[in-house]
């Protein structure tokens, strides 16, 4: 038994699904409610495959998907190459950030990823939107914060030393 994720690496497309092995270690590390209704979750996370050396490329894959609340049932998902660490909504676009110099833009709620838009940190952790103003910080690894003026612009970079 496993859960079922859509593969987004398979080249076949959203009617794809890929099942996780029996003993992989599923993590989540963010989860975030819709916007519109808290009855929508989105989370992402990672694996980690059970006895995958340390010197093995890759070993992790993550994922991002959406449960309805209530009924406790998957609405939609899929895996991705990285391993999404945080999540944060821009009107109807979902960003996130992984263990790369890339903010992944999804549709919401289908997540099918729309964009990739580069980064100043190499490994981008954190993600954060200003409620006002809707300016969009991201930092991560390094001494670096980018600012974006709208998801798909960085304005700027704050740096320290």
């Amino acid at each position: 038994a496993g859960s079922l994720m859509r593969g987004e690496e398979n080249p076949k497309g959203a009617g794809e699904w890929t099942k996780w092995k029996k003993g992989s270690k599923l993590w989540v590390s963010d989860i975030e409610t819709s916007k519109e209704s808290a009855n929508w979750w989105t989370v992402c996370g990672g694996t980690e495959k059970r006895g995958a050396s340390p010197r093995v490329s890759h070993p992790r894959r993550g994922f991002v998907a959406t449960f309805h609340a209530p009924t406790r049932s998957l609405a939609t998902g899929c895996t991705t190459r990285e391993a999404p660490t945080q999540i944060e909504f821009a009107d109807s676009v979902l960003m996130t950030v992984a263990d790369e110099s890339v903010i992944s833009h999804w549709s919401y709620p289908s997540l099918e990823r729309t964009d990739r838009v580069w980064c100043s940190p190499p490994c981008a952790y954190a993600i954060t939107r200003h409620p006002q103003n809707g300016r969009i910080a991201v930092a991560g690894v390094g001494n670096r914060v980018d600012i974006f003026s709208d998801p798909n612009n960085r304005s700027w970079s704050l740096s320290s030393g």
